[in-house]
This record gives C-alpha cells, structure tokens and sequence, in this order.
C-alpha cells in the first residue's frame, strides 16, 4: 500500500491510488477471513523496539512485552544486519 501511495505524484493519481489501496485492502481482508495464506509469514509485521527493553519503564507497550518474554526465554534480540 505504501508503495502504491507513493506512485501517486499529483491529485488524480492520488485519488487512483486510494481506490488501489481500498482494493488491496478488501483483497487482504477476504484473505483471512477465508483463511488462504500461504503461510504465517504473511500475517506477520515487524515491530521495532526504539529503546533497550529495560529503559521501558512507564508505559509498558505489547511489543515491549512479547520481546520480554522472548528475552525470558533466551531468544536473541539484537537486529540483524
């Protein structure tokens, strides 16, 4: 979608793109509802931690928490590079 929006260089393409992205998004809706992935990846996105996990210290967001538990159970958190 984000790619699809990005093409849009003027108000007309603009509003082109919006009907695209409505597409793309009934198509992705049906999708999963029929369940027809090809495999979990595709129901995955990448969330990024903007601090270290301990600095974590007022709020407590569920990205913040699962990457607890992964810590917890000796996942390696580091980014790839």
């Amino acid at each position: 979608m984000k790619e699809r929006l990005a093409q849009a260089k003027n108000p007309a393409e603009f509003e082109k793109a919006k009907k695209d992205i409505a597409e793309i998004v009934r198509e992705r809706y049906t999708k999963l509802k029929r369940r027809e992935w090809e495999n979990t990846s595709e129901l995955a996105f990448n969330v990024v931690l903007g601090e270290e996990i301990e600095r974590y210290t007022k709020t407590t967001p569920q990205h913040v928490k699962a990457a607890k538990i992964l810590k917890a159970r000796g996942v390696d958190l580091r980014q790839a590079t």
